[in-house]
């Protein structure tokens, strides 16, 4: 309700038929009776194994499935509303495994596999969520490496969307080439958790509905910035549906039309946003 997706659904501008794509960076994705069409897994989780390969679309923890409910899966029997799939399962699924033990990662797969999004040939545009970080100063949007690798994806038509982090402090490192999301809960407040700094773009991020590879169909609540960044990545893949834009663009649109929250932060207006991005 917040996020005006319900609206945009009913609005008429919605891509019925066109497919949204959309990339996660994280630890896997297990596929369930209400997955997308089309899942593509690579996997970049062995750090002094160079190739990357494509690979049977499994999680080696939890956390990349749970994302990717946010961001893709729809499921109106239990509730789940995938911001990417406004008409159905219509949002195809990339996602590089960074992770062996489902847990932890570190900078030089991340960036593997972000490099690997940008050059492959054949990768239609999108967003490219990253819900792994670490607590400030520390953080992946305060890494050059990581800015250089967010600039060249923005050249290629990508834009990467990272979980501002979950440690409840702020985050100064300015905003650049990634779109960092903080988190708010239902009625709009700030999540206390939540990393704050300079940058605006917020969503919805307190006890969310997901899915995980360990609790199957059964509804679980997790809470996180972890859970708005695939909300903002999910917009984004559905204006680049329905206009051609480039993820860049539709990630200005998205945070020009959003509703200000009085922390000062700005969530998605899904239905402003197309509004704007389709000219009615």
């Amino acid at each position: 309700m917040m996020m005006h997706v319900n609206e945009a659904r009913d609005s008429g501008d919605a891509p019925v038929d066109n497919t949204a794509y959309l990339y996660i960076v994280d630890t896997g994705y297990q596929p369930n009776a209400d997955s997308t069409t089309v899942v593509t897994q690579f996997d970049v989780s062995d750090p002094n194994y160079l190739l990357i390969a494509p690979e049977s679309p499994h999680d080696s923890g939890w956390h990349g499935t749970a994302v990717a409910t946010v961001a893709a899966t729809t499921d109106n029997k239990i509730g789940y509303a995938g911001m990417a799939n406004l008409e159905g399962q219509r949002c195809q699924l990339i996602v590089m495994r960074i992770s062996q033990d489902g847990e932890s990662s570190d900078t030089i797969r991340i960036i593997r596999a972000l490099s690997y999004i940008a050059s492959e040939s054949g990768l239609h545009p999108g967003a490219v969520n990253l819900s792994f970080g670490q607590k400030p100063p520390d953080t992946l949007n305060n890494d050059p490496a990581i800015q250089l690798s967010a600039q060249v994806l923005q050249q290629g038509g990508f834009q990467l969307v990272l979980a501002a982090g979950n440690d409840g402090v702020p985050d100064n490192s300015p905003e650049q080439y990634a779109r960092r999301v903080a988190a708010c809960d239902q009625n709009g407040n700030l999540a206390t958790f939540s990393e704050t700094g300079p940058f605006k773009a917020c969503a919805p991020g307190v006890s969310v509905p997901v899915y995980t590879s360990t609790n199957g169909t059964t509804p679980y609540l997790g809470s996180g910035t972890s859970f708005s960044a695939p909300r903002w990545s999910g917009g984004i893949a559905i204006i680049m549906a329905a206009t051609g834009m480039t993820a860049s663009q539709a990630d200005a649109v998205l945070l020009s039309t959003g509703s200000q929250l009085k922390s000062g932060f700005v969530i998605p207006n899904v239905k402003a946003a197309l509004d704007k991005a389709t000219g009615h």
